[in-house]
């Protein structure tokens, strides 16, 4: 797609703001709606909420039709962002390809629904095949980290026989990434909301050691998590306030997948609060062993909500040159689309050294 695509933002939560901001000045999408049903948001004009898009002029509507209503022309993208279960967000998803747009979501249960949603995910696929439009899920985590970095890594590999991935970040973005870790609880309540599934740290494990094993040929059989959580012996200062002495400050967790009794796949996640005040240093960190061992380390970290949005904005025009279906981003080229929507070639005009060559841009339908 040479023209950017039209995209509405559904949801305007640390992501979606995140998203909102990072796509001015973006060429391959244009956001033309936005849609979010909190009463602090729906009807303003977008540009008194978030000053650095004034220029968009629009209002927040509270619903997708809507926002639909309101355009002057179709939008193609709906960058969906609203929560992460599958049972809460099936039907918001259901609905955006019934109005024949294309989906990138954001939940971690969208990244590959399959695993442990295959109802819901072979739904989604049907629809989106009878209204000729696309959806996948993607993000930092999964969608990146864990298994779009593996793979790409692993290209320089066979025979692979382990994978190790581990990422710490500093988690003091909002209060739902707070909540996700549990932090400001004391251990016992931590443990009493990790069983009652509302404390979960990081939620894609399975979904990316799956993935990762698939496209690597590791036949595993089971997958394996754990959660710990990380205490400070001394007060934490927060935007929860002052946490005393014992109380949660991070999380640590691991997702292993084996074949047999063999621990094939370990991934590791540190979520903390301030994590360099308590040692730590951010930084995603992958050994591919292999024909070929590969060892790389990203310093510092990826940037986990900017890194997100900026996933999404570059999966857009991709996306919609699929055929119509639930795709996995793993399904991406790695080079992506062209982003510009132009091709590099000599200019003929300006004689080249060994030294020196000469560029010009052309149209991206250039060969």
């Amino acid at each position: 797609m040479s023209d950017p695509a039209r995209v509405v933002l559904w949801g305007l939560g640390a992501l979606g703001s995140q998203v909102l901001k990072a796509a001015v000045g973006v060429h391959s999408i244009s956001v033309v709606g936005v849609i979010d049903h909190n009463p602090g948001y729906a009807g303003k004009e977008v540009g008194s909420v978030f000053p650095e898009t004034r220029g968009l002029g629009f209002k927040i509507e509270p619903t997708l039709d809507a926002c639909l209503a309101g355009l002057s022309a179709p939008a193609e993208i709906v960058f969906h962002m609203t929560e992460s279960f599958m049972p809460r967000i099936q039907d918001q998803l259901e609905l955006a390809l019934s109005r024949r747009l294309n989906v990138i979501s954001a939940a971690e249960s969208m990244f590959h629904p399959a695993l442990r949603h295959p109802e819901a995910a072979a739904r989604l696929n049907r629809v989106a095949m009878e209204k000729g439009v696309r959806i996948t899920g993607c993000g930092i985590n999964p969608g990146f980290v864990f298994d779009s970095l593996v793979l790409a890594l692993a290209r320089v590999s066979t025979a692979i026989t382990g994978i190790t991935a581990s990422r710490v970040v500093d988690v003091t973005a909002g209060p739902d990434d707070l909540n996700h870790v549990g932090i400001g609880l004391w251990p016992d309540e931590f443990r009493t909301k990790l069983a009652a599934g509302r404390v979960v740290g990081h939620m894609g494990f399975p979904e990316s050691i799956a993935a990762v094993a698939e496209h690597v040929g590791l036949p595993l059989d089971h997958i394996e998590q754990s959660w710990r959580p990380r205490t400070s012996p001394l007060p934490v200062e927060s935007s929860l306030g002052i946490l005393e002495p014992g109380k949660v400050t991070g999380i640590d967790q691991e997702g292993k997948g084996f074949v047999g009794e063999r621990e094939a796949i370990t991934m590791r996640f540190t979520a903390q609060y301030k994590p360099e005040q308590h040692g730590l240093v951010q930084m995603d960190q992958i050994t591919i062993e292999g024909r070929h061992r590969v060892h790389a380390t990203v310093s510092p970290s990826s940037a986990s909500t900017l890194g997100a949005a900026l996933m999404m904005i570059n999966a857009a025009n991709e996306l919609c040159e699929l055929a119509p279906g639930l795709h996995s981003v793993l399904s991406l080229s790695l080079g992506g689309a062209l982003r510009e929507g132009f091709r590099l070639a000599l200019d003929p005009s300006r004689a080249a050294s060994p030294e020196r060559i000469w560029l010009v841009r052309r149209n991206a339908g250039f060969v």
